[in-house]
């Protein structure tokens, strides 16, 4: 008889950071080098800081930020909906 893996859920995801720690990763990410962060590079940035399926992680925080739906975050009122859903969702302390 075969035994099912049951994956158990980890602590929080990140360590505490500032916040200028985590917008220098952001900035990092940032390929194009034209002051918005697309879901790709979301997610090369969350895979910098650890975090395990960026891809999908990625996908639902953008889906959570974009509010004028341009598929970027790009205004300071979507990075600070990031932060809050980085927040809320992956246990990340911005200090």
């Amino acid at each position: 008889m075969g035994h099912r893996r049951r994956h158990q859920r980890r602590g929080p995801a990140l360590p505490a950071a500032t916040l200028e720690e985590f917008l220098d990763c952001l900035r990092r990410a940032d390929a194009d080098g034209d002051g918005r962060i697309s879901r790709s590079e979301l997610q090369h940035a969350l895979r910098a800081l650890g975090l395990r399926c960026p891809r999908v992680k990625a996908r639902r925080a953008m889906a959570n930020s974009d509010h004028n739906l341009n598929h970027t975050i790009d205004n300071d009122e979507e990075l600070k909906e990031l932060l809050e859903y980085a927040r809320r969702n992956w246990g990340f302390v911005v200090n």
